[in-house]
């Protein structure tokens, strides 16, 4: 199941936070490990189970909470 919010939303909310669940489209399921910046020039350092620990752009990552 998908969520209601879209990665735009979630970037402007602050949503995601160390400890978060997170889906992408390509790495699939992930725990976001850390945060640095804010808004469109944040990013998350996630931990996908398949792919291993990833560094995201929030501006263009379209990650989805979980």
């Amino acid at each position: 199941m998908r969520s209601s919010v879209t990665p735009t939303e979630s970037v402007k909310t602050g949503k995601f936070h160390i400890g978060q669940r997170v889906r992408h489209d390509k790495f699939g399921e992930g725990v976001v490990l850390a945060r640095e910046g804010q808004g469109n020039e944040g990013r998350v350092q996630v931990n996908f189970r398949d792919v291993g620990m990833k560094w995201l752009a929030l501006a263009f990552a379209r990650l989805t909470s979980l």
